[in-house]
């Protein structure tokens, strides 16, 4: 009001905004092996969300029971009558669920959910920092889950280290159950309609707010991951120099790691495996993959099998394959299986074999129990690997003829 006031009148911000929203799913948690709790986005109809016909789950079908829990009833209880399988991921999805303004829930009504596993050491790891934001921004840190397993982000915390190095700020990611799924991305921050106000968000709802989210300085700091009973799953001692050298100013530019498999701890080894988020990215990529991404299995060599056809007879003529590999580097190790037609390994030719950076492995023509083998197609398969984390399968055909 020009007025500034509108004393004894209809206030000038008076409006009539009906709700027109349709209610959603935001996550669903395991509170035994045979129950669940689906939670909404705001509070849904008690009577249409008490109706076991208005959900299903996959590898279960309806449920027995289903029980909005007041007062607010943003979430329902729901009883399988199965129980959940462990490293199983399941889904639910929810119709005909109305809010208290009957809108009718739509597009997002499914939801996955598993029973969570205590994480092992990197299991979870920091895969994103922002520690020196715009004045107008926040930090943030991102999480990837790196493992096959459901972890339960409700039983970690993050920390930081004092000026003795001793763990300090150690804080419970989130107050409720979230479940982090294999190979998703998390983001813990204080604020995150700053963060989306600022970067580009994939996953709008892969955030967590985190009130009392540790500190973390803006030239140098330590963030940490463990679980309650101070086991540390992840520790990135990061510094402002590890950003690109040519940037001048480097706020509100977020450190991404490179490998996700890298897990040394040892600091100024640490700094390799990190790099500055890409412009073309807006400087930060929180909720997906990140900008300077290193592929796991790139890996710099040749693995060559020749001839491609061959006749073990001993004749002289083209008895056996020869598998010729080339490294960049020594200190490789090669598996190396031969399957048949139909994918049934015949033999076994190599096993944890320690490579130089030339070489070449023999195959005879030969079966696991040196059984002459019937002519056809057989695919040797080549596992190269290393203890720096790098990997690459090779597969080659090669017939075996018979006269």
């Amino acid at each position: 009001d020009s007025k500034g006031g509108t004393p004894g009148k209809i206030n000038s911000v008076d409006a009539i905004k009906p709700d027109i929203t349709a209610p959603q799913i935001v996550k669903a948690y395991t509170t035994s092996d045979s129950t669940i709790v689906i939670v909404f986005n705001e509070s849904i109809d008690s009577s249409s969300a008490c109706l076991v016909t208005n959900y299903n789950i996959s590898e279960i079908g309806k449920p027995q029971k289903a029980i909005p829990t007041g007062p607010s009833f943003v979430s329902v209880l729901i009883e399988l009558g199965k129980k959940i399988m462990p490293d199983n991921i399941y889904s639910v999805v929810a119709s005909n669920i109305t809010d208290c303004s009957s809108n009718t829930i739509t597009n997002i009504n499914t939801i996955q959910f598993g029973l969570p596993k205590k994480p092992n050491r990197f299991d979870i790891v920091v895969n994103e920092i922002l520690f020196n934001p715009f004045p107008n921004g926040t930090d943030y840190v991102e999480l990837y889950n790196r493992s096959n397993n459901i972890i339960d982000l409700k039983d970690l915390y993050l920390a930081n280290r004092n000026s003795a190095s001793t763990i300090d700020n150690k804080n419970i990611i989130s107050q409720e159950h979230q479940l982090l799924f294999p190979k998703d991305y998390i983001v813990v921050t204080k604020d995150p309609s700053l963060v989306k106000s600022i970067y580009i968000c994939q996953q709008p709802n892969a955030f967590i707010t985190m009130d009392n989210m540790p500190s973390y300085n803006d030239d140098k700091g330590n963030v940490i991951v463990m679980d309650i009973n101070e086991n540390i799953i992840d520790e990135i001692s990061y510094s402002d120099n590890w950003h690109f050298k040519l940037i001048d100013n480097t706020e509100g530019i977020a450190l991404e790691r490179i490998n996700i498999n890298d897990t040394t701890l040892i600091a100024a080894a640490q700094e390799k495996n990190w790099h500055s988020a890409s412009s073309s990215s807006g400087y930060g990529t929180p909720t997906y993959k990140n900008s300077q991404y290193y592929p796991e299995d790139l890996f710099n060599g040749s693995v060559n099998v020749s001839p491609k056809t061959f006749s073990p007879d001993n004749d002289g003529w083209d008895d056996f394959i020869t598998i010729d590999y080339a490294f960049e580097q020594p200190g490789y190790i090669a598996n190396i299986t031969v399957f048949n037609a139909s994918g049934i390994p015949v033999r076994y030719l190599e096993r944890s074999s320690l490579c130089g950076i030339k070489g070449s492995f023999r195959w005879d023509g030969l079966g696991e129990k040196q059984q002459s083998l019937p002519a056809g197609i057989y695919v040797i398969l080549t596992e190269i690997f290393n203890l720096e984390g790098k990997k690459k399968q090779f597969k080659q055909a090669v017939v075996l003829a018979k006269k």
